[in-house]
C-alpha cells in the first residue's frame, strides 16, 4: 500500500494523502511507524485491505505525461501483441492436438506432416517462438501426468504407457525430472 501511494505521488508530483486505511491483519506492536507513514486513522482486522482516499485525486494530471510518446508506447504495444499473437499459434495448435489425441505422441516429422508442413519448417517456427518440439512434448505430457495422478486411480504403469513411455522407470525419471517430486507425492497431494 505504501508503495501505491508513493508511485501515485511521484507519477502526479503531488501528495496523495490517505484518509483512512483498513488491513485484514491484526494490528502490530510497533503502530506508531504506520502513524507516521500515513498519517490518518488505521483499522485493523478488517474483511479486506482497503484505502480510503479522496477520488478526486484521481483526476490530478501525470506530471512528465506526453500524448505523442503515449501514442508511440501503445502502437508499439499494439504491435508487440499483435506478434505474440501469432507466434503462438503454432505451439499451441500442437498442445491442443496433443491434449485431445491422449496417448498419440508423434514423432516431429509425424506432427510436420499433420500440420502439412516440412519438418525444418516445423523446427524453425518453434524456433521463432522461442519454444522447441521437446519442449511442448514435455509439458503436455507432465499437465497429462498430473491429472491422470490426481483425477484417476490409473496406475503409474498405465500412465507411463498412455504417455508413451516403454518403462514406468523412464515415467518416473521423467516426472522427477519435471517436478522435482515423485508420483506418490503428487498423487497424496490435495486438489
Amino acid at each position: 500500500m505504501s508503495q501505491t501511494i508513493e508511485l501515485a505521488s511521484s507519477l502526479t508530483n503531488r501528495p496523495f494523502p490517505v484518509l483512512e486505511l483498513h488491513l485484514t491483519y491484526s494490528q502490530p506492536t510497533d503502530f506508531a511507524r504506520y502513524i507516521r507513514r500515513f498519517n490518518c486513522p488505521i483499522y485493523f482486522n478488517q474483511p479486506r485491505n482497503v484505502i480510503v482516499f479522496d477520488i478526486n485525486r484521481l483526476q490530478d494530471p501525470i506530471s512528465l505525461a506526453n500524448e505523442e510518446v503515449f501514442k508511440l508506447c501503445a502502437r508499439n504495444c499494439e504491435l508487440l501483441a499483435a506478434k505474440n499473437r501469432d507466434k503462438t499459434i503454432l505451439a499451441e495448435t500442437i498442445r491442443n492436438y496433443l491434449m485431445n489425441n491422449p496417448g498419440n505422441f508423434p514423432t516431429l516429422d509425424e506432427m510436420a506432416q499433420h500440420l502439412k508442413m516440412g519438418a525444418r519448417t516445423l523446427r524453425r517456427r518453434l524456433v521463432e517462438e522461442e519454444m522447441s518440439y521437446q519442449q511442448i512434448l514435455d509439458q503436455t505430457r507432465h499437465d497429462l501426468a498430473v491429472q491422470y495422478l490426481k483425477h484417476t486411480a490409473l496406475t503409474p504403469k498405465e500412465i507411463g504407457f498412455l504417455l508413451g513411455y516403454s518403462s514406468v522407470s523412464n515415467f518416473r525419471r521423467a516426472f522427477k525430472g519435471w517436478t522435482g517430486k515423485t508420483l506418490s507425492d503428487v498423487r497424496g497431494e490435495e486438489t
